[in-house]
């Protein structure tokens, strides 16, 4: 018994690192409306977009000195053999690390620089606004084009640009949500069911399909690199899935089942939640390709609230027609006729 406790709170405690990667916030969405794209990148420099239209990562290779220029035209970030720089005097650095619903923060005097080292190597990313001011322009009809911006820098001296446009990505399409319409259409009839091997046998077989969407989700998020894949993100992927094989072996035990559906159904439902975006925004931020993960986020969400319903619901609902007396459920179907 000891055991079987520890493992169901060694399940719960291991999904928290994927939980919380799901949960990482506005820096790091699941999917976006707009996706921003790089055309044209000087000699020397390599850039790559993040998060769909949110942060740039900028790589300069050794021997260069570049200097991005913020907003205004003031220096904001250095990149030097020693490391990169941030002017934390900038306007531009100073509304980049505002939070939202925040009052804008008091802006330093006209010329102002204080450099601050942020990164020691030769890369460094961030959250760039140029890339998505675009998103609130009209575009031409017919167009996914919503237009170019450019990101002005200053390369040993010299001016220069890197260049890119931002596409607007239609949603898709309100099907991808039929796993939920199927739990919702066959609840009832789950809930009507008094075989309660045929109801355990359901049960285990929706535990398995949540738990390998879930599987799948996971992978694909954690999976994607901003510009590569961490070492933080391959460990909590590999506690993640540990947790989903600890799962699955617990579901052996048959005292045990119907705990582990409903920690296995909130576990789900609680990822499905957080990677809602997917199904509702057209451009998907993941490693796997879009229709896969949005699959995987519907299993989810439709496995965890229909084994939450279905063992809660469903048992609660035997156990009250069981404390019924005999003679009063005759007379109810007396009534009834």
């Amino acid at each position: 018994m000891r055991r079987s406790w520890l493992a169901v709170v060694a399940l719960a405690a291991l999904s928290y690192p994927g939980a919380a990667a799901a949960h990482a916030g506005a820096g790091s969405p699941a999917a976006t409306d707009f996706v921003a794209r790089v055309t044209s990148v000087p000699a020397g420099l390599t850039a790559k977009v993040i998060d769909g239209d949110q942060s740039l990562w900028l790589d300069v290779a050794p021997g260069l000195t570049v200097n991005v220029l913020g907003f205004s035209g003031e220096p904001y970030l250095r990149f030097t053999p020693s490391g990169v720089q941030a002017n934390v005097s900038s306007p531009t650095w100073l509304l980049n690390r505002a939070q939202p619903g925040q009052p804008p923060p008091r802006v330093a005097p006209v010329g102002a620089t204080r450099w601050q080292t942020v990164a020691r190597g030769r890369s460094y990313t961030w959250h760039e606004d140029r890339l998505h001011a675009l998103a609130l322009t009209a575009r031409q009809p017919g167009s996914e084009l919503a237009g170019n911006w450019t990101l002005p820098l200053r390369i040993d001296g010299g001016p220069a640009q890197i260049r890119g446009s931002l596409w607007h990505v239609d949603p898709p399409s309100l099907l991808w949500l039929w796993p939920e319409i199927v739990a919702a259409a066959s609840l009832p009839a789950l809930l009507r069911l008094r075989r309660r091997r045929l109801q355990a046998a359901i049960a285990t077989t929706l535990v398995a399909a949540t738990l390998l969407a879930l599987a799948v989700a996971a992978t694909g998020r954690l999976l994607y690199g901003r510009p590569t894949v961490s070492t933080a993100q391959q460990v909590e992927l590999g506690l993640t899935l540990a947790a989903i094989v600890l799962g699955l072996r617990l579901l052996l035990i048959r005292d045990w089942q119907m705990l582990i559906s409903i920690v296995i159904g909130a576990i789900a439902l609680a990822f499905g939640a957080a990677w809602i975006g997917i199904l509702l925004h057209g451009h998907v931020i993941a490693f796997l390709p879009a229709p896969v993960q949005r699959l995987a986020v519907a299993g989810c969400l439709g496995g965890g609230a229909t084994l939450l319903a279905t063992t809660v619901l469903a048992d609660g609902f035997q156990l009250v027609v069981a404390s019924v007396p005999p003679a009063r459920k005759r007379d109810g179907r007396r009534d009834a006729g």
